[in-house]
């Protein structure tokens, strides 16, 4: 038994620095998630002038601790980059490929009252949140 909980969304994000220079028409190389090739097509529609991917890592801490030291700009879900002080949005969000999160629960227990208050508690607790699963938390380019 489920209910859903977000939408989820993902974007482009780099330092503030290395935004301004793309805004200057200036090439920018990837670090991109590992195992997700579909990506890098995305990237390129949002970015013209993209390097090459100089970096490839399954940990999307790393890629944004790179992408924050300016060696490129890195896709990561919404939820992530909107929280991260040290990167800047620069594209508009698109449905991430885990596109929504799903609280799931045992068919047995689906008549429990108890279960039922927790999980209409935590569905409620994911509705304050939802502009950063959305990506809509920033404006494009702000760092917050």
């Amino acid at each position: 038994v489920g209910r859903k909980v977000a939408n989820l969304n993902s974007a482009l994000y780099a330092s503030p620095e290395l935004a301004a220079r793309i805004g200057r028409g200036e090439s920018v190389h990837i670090l991109g998630f590992s195992g997700y090739p579909e990506g890098a097509e995305w990237m390129g529609e949002q970015l013209p002038d993209m390097g090459r991917v100089i970096v490839s890592s399954n940990n999307m801490d790393v890629l944004c601790e790179l992408a924050a030291l300016g060696l490129g700009a890195t896709e990561v879900p919404c939820y992530i980059g909107e929280f991260n002080d040290s990167l800047v949005r620069i594209s508009e969000p698109h449905t991430f490929r885990f596109a929504e999160a799903w609280l799931l629960y045992h068919p047995q227990l689906r008549n429990l009252r108890r279960v039922h208050l927790l999980v209409d508690h935590l569905v409620s607790a994911f509705e304050r949140p939802a502009p950063a699963f959305e990506g809509k938390l920033k404006p494009l380019g702000s760092t917050g």
